[in-house]
């Protein structure tokens, strides 16, 4: 049995997908459950490979955040998953606007932009206003559409820091919260 959802992982995040899981769990282990084929390992190996590490990955950066909610802490907004998110704080009563992610580098790097994942599963905590703040200054601000897509803000120009500053404005929905699933840079 292959399920290409990552089910183990969100499943107790997301009452469906715990609900789906015990439900091929149940299904699997009953006498119902008779494959008529058999796949090899080493074929699934070449179907599933692993993800490549992001940019801030490879440049071993480390991410902060002014506010997160339990189990959204700001390195998840970075972990190559994007499944997991970073969120604000929003519980007993959400840390109002603007939010802010600061990302530190452990050596001079260029860098000609950034991107963002929005998260995958609601609207709820999608960017709608951003900036950029590098070496002290406001290098780019970004106003985006409530899209499950990747988001680009290209800077006008490729500059060198040690450490990017995001501060997120405002909600799509006009919620003081944010969220993101995946934030990396778009190296010069």
């Amino acid at each position: 049995m292959v399920c290409t959802i990552a089910l183990p992982r969100i499943a107790s995040r997301q009452p469906e997908a715990e609900q789906l899981l015990k439900s091929i769990y149940t299904y699997v282990g009953s006498p119902a459950f008779r494959p008529s084929q058999t796949l090899e390992p080493g074929l699934l190996d070449n179907l599933f490979t692993a993800q490549q590490p992001n940019h801030l990955q490879k440049l071993g950066a480390k991410i902060h955040a002014d506010s997160e909610a339990p189990g959204h802490e700001a390195v998840l907004a970075i972990d190559g998953d994007p499944d997991t998110l970073w969120h604000s704080k929003w519980e007993p009563s959400p840390a109002p606007m603007p939010h802010e992610l600061t990302i530190d580098f452990p050596q001079d790097t260029t860098l000609a932009g950034i991107t963002c994942l929005p998260r995958q599963d609601m609207t709820n905590g999608r960017i709608a206003a951003c900036e950029v703040f590098a070496n002290g200054q406001k290098i780019a601000s970004a106003n985006w559409s409530n899209t499950n897509k990747h988001q680009t803000l290209r800077f006008k120009q490729p500059l060198t820091t040690r450490s990017l500053r995001l501060v997120i404005k405002s909600e799509v929905n006009g919620n003081p919260f944010a969220a993101i699933a995946e934030l990396d840079v778009l190296p010069k």
